[in-house]
């Protein structure tokens, strides 16, 4: 019966709670801001009998005593699963911010947007480096491909027997030009090929061993007989066989020291004056050139790998043994030409553009062909010549290793005495040959045959007449001996050679 009437008890604790709360959550009381979730009641500690709340309410209120607990046990009820199943199951129950949510909401979906556009960007960026190395080793393996198929009749033969430089200028242009190749092994890796993918380091790599290879098997073959074939061709003129002897030791790897500066020199003249002359030549020469320089420069790290002809370099060395002190002096002094890159006197340049209507080779060969070798000018003699004479002796000693066991002679120091003079006296023969020999090609054009115009005569009574320039220009190239400031003493550079003995070479 008594459970009837717990709803009345029940209400009748309203204001006591609520008296209860206000002054628990006071906000007076505390400076921290807390929100009251919810208030739960249950039965506790029971103890006698139940009583009856508004029973003992109303008897006290007319005075009535409290009615004493009957004898009993305490119980307790429902502790354990006002906790587990109603206060923690609650727990997210406190309150809803929309904004909150909101804010939280943009925070945690932007993180996870941010986390996949920065995993799409590496994966992206990972298969563009994968795409562009791909790209780059399937054109290498195709370009090698094309180079095998062009050069296998040259990779086929066991052995070389001709020189020509025609037919390898293409294979080595193919390999020099490989995507990651020779020609481009200096420039930066591009972007889209790096990130931790890059494959352009070990291709390259790869092509430069089989550029060094090429140049080595088609190209320093070549140049080897070939040198070998103009030291036979010079095997009597000493003074001519110096050069091409020495260049051929170089290009075996058979002297002290390498210059390579006067190999590209040498073989560029060679090129240009013997073997493959004129303007249509001029790119077939040029690629040479570049593959020369790049096998010069490929071979620092690496034993020679062809065998001299050594009867050959003896013969050699013992037809220069029978040169004189002067005419070893006049090889060496040629041999520097080519590294001194001097400037030739060219007769239709110094003769200006009105030249051709003057003048024209007695042969009827094109006037610009007429040129004074460079040593032989002005400039020349006194920055070039009187320089390598103030030099010769220690050039002797250096330049020993040429001659081998052949250049041993006696009594040199007596030699030195006489040899500046005696170069002198060599050099103003040659002087006055190569001058005269291209001088005695050139003649005047007859003026009086284009009348009424007379263009010819024209322009030779001109203020910039050609014969006054070109006139002019051969006498200043001929007057050695006349104040230039550039230019030291010749008697003083004479004095030198002979009284600075030569120095052994470290």
């Amino acid at each position: 019966i008594s459970i009837f009437g717990f709803p009345a008890q029940f209400g009748a604790l309203k204001g006591r709670v609520t008296s209860f709360v206000a002054a628990l959550f006071n906000p007076g009381r505390s400076q921290v801001n807390v929100s009251l979730r919810g208030l739960y009641f249950s039965s506790g500690t029971q103890e006698g009998t139940p009583i009856d709340q508004v029973l003992g309410a109303i008897g006290r209120n007319f005075g009535g005593n409290s009615r004493p607990h009957l004898s009993g046990t305490g119980k307790s009820f429902f502790l354990h699963d006002l906790l587990t199943d109603v206060i923690f199951a609650e727990s997210g129950w406190v309150s809803y911010d929309k904004s909150a949510a909101r804010r939280a909401a943009i925070v945690r979906f932007g993180g996870m947007g941010a986390i996949t556009l920065i995993a799409a960007a590496a994966l992206g960026t990972l298969a563009l480096s994968f795409a562009s190395n791909r790209s780059l080793i399937a054109s290498t393996t195709l370009a090698m491909g094309q180079y095998r198929e062009t050069a296998a009749p040259l990779l086929k033969a066991s052995t070389v027997t001709d020189v020509d430089l025609e037919n390898v200028i293409g294979p080595l242009d193919q390999l020099r030009d490989l995507p990651a190749g020779y020609e481009t092994g200096d420039l930066p890796t591009p972007l889209e090929e790096t990130f931790g993918l890059s494959q352009r380091e070990r291709l390259l790599s790869a092509s430069k061993t089989a550029y060094r290879q090429a140049l080595e098997r088609l190209l320093r073959s070549r140049l080897l007989i070939q040198a070998e074939r103009t030291i036979q061709a010079k095997m009597a003129d000493p003074v001519a066989l110096y050069e091409p002897l020495k260049i051929y030791l170089m290009l075996g790897g058979k002297a002290p020291k390498v210059d390579d500066a006067l190999i590209v020199s040498w073989m560029k003249r060679d090129w240009e004056q013997n073997r493959y002359p004129g303007e249509n030549n001029r790119e077939g020469r040029e690629q040479l050139q570049k593959h020369l320089r790049a096998m010069l420069a490929l071979d620092d790290a690496y034993d020679p790998v062809f065998e001299l002809n050594q009867p050959l370099v003896e013969a050699a060395q013992r037809s220069l043994g029978r040169m004189s002190l002067a005419d070893r002096a006049s090889a060496l002094i040629k041999s520097a030409i080519y590294a001194a890159v001097l400037d030739d006197f060219s007769l239709s340049q110094k003769g200006g553009p009105e030249a051709q209507l003057l003048f024209e080779r007695i042969d009827g060969g094109d006037l610009s062909g007429l040129r004074i070798p460079g040593i032989y000018t002005h400039s020349g003699f006194n920055t070039f010549y009187l320089r390598q004479l103030s030099r010769i002796a220690q050039m002797l000693v250096d330049e020993q290793w040429v001659l081998g066991g052949g250049g041993e002679q006696g009594d040199i120091n007596q030699q030195l005495l006489k040899l500046g003079p005696e170069l002198l006296d060599r050099y103003g023969k040659e002087f006055a040959a190569a001058w005269n020999g291209v001088l005695g090609q050139l003649k005047f054009k007859a003026m009086l045959t284009d009348k009424p115009h007379y263009i010819a005569l024209s322009a030779a009574a001109s203020p910039s007449s050609p014969m006054n320039q070109l006139f002019a220009a051969i006498a200043d190239e001929t007057a050695l001996t006349r104040d230039s400031g550039d230019g030291p003493d010749p008697g003083t550079e004479i004095e030198g050679t002979a009284q600075n003995p030569p120095r052994n070479p470290a």
